[in-house]
């Protein structure tokens, strides 16, 4: 686990990618406690990351080794952990993590979920979320279609959705999908939507 905390009444728990708690996230963290959050990231994988080329292997080992279940329970337990301490508490996953953040949003107890790239959220679409949340997809997903995906969500009052230009990753300044202007556009929105619940 990768903790940083600085006193703040708000709680932000990462949840890496299928490649675990690698540069990308500390990145993230970073980018959220310079923001005024204290911040963790839990290793989902307990393992080291995989490396960005090690894909295939990433997902094959966070499909027969960890799945959607067990993350989902092993979240919902750190945010009953924390619940005392905090007046906010936030989700903001990436991919696989974005899907486990969705499937939490719908069991309750935190404040508000952000979920970048959540591919497997299309298995979920029945999944309601009880806080605001908020879906951040790149126009191009080469397993679905985000425009579908995205009208089925919507239909949720509690969901809110920005899409943007790029594909699967193009938040993360280590990929070679990084899309450095709508990176910076989608982090504009998740902290539009963390200080006033909508997004521009």
């Amino acid at each position: 686990m990768f903790s940083i905390r600085q006193g703040s009444d708000t709680l932000v728990i990462v949840l890496h990618e299928i490649y675990g708690l690698n540069r990308h996230m500390e990145h993230v963290c970073k980018q959220w406690h310079d923001s005024g959050a204290d911040v963790i990231c839990l290793d989902i994988l307990n393992r080291e990351p995989f490396e960005a080329d090690q894909e295939q292997e990433a997902y094959q080992y966070f499909m027969q080794h960890v799945g959607f279940e067990r993350p989902v329970e092993e979240v919902l337990k750190v945010i009953s952990s924390l619940r005392h301490e905090y007046s906010q508490i936030c989700l903001v996953g990436y991919s696989v993590g974005a899907t486990i953040a969705w499937r939490c949003s719908a069991k309750g107890n935190m404040n508000r979920v952000i979920a970048y790239y959540g591919s497997r959220i299309r298995d979920y679409v029945d999944s309601v979320p009880l806080c605001p949340s908020l879906l951040i997809y790149g126009q191009e997903e080469p397993s679905f279609d985000v425009a579908t995906l995205v009208s089925q969500v919507q239909q949720h009052p509690t969901v809110q959705v920005y899409v943007s230009e790029g594909s699967h990753g193009f938040a993360n300044p280590y990929a070679v999908t990084y899309n450095r202007r709508s990176a910076e556009l989608a982090w504009e929105q998740t902290e539009r939507f963390m200080n006033q619940g909508q997004i521009g």
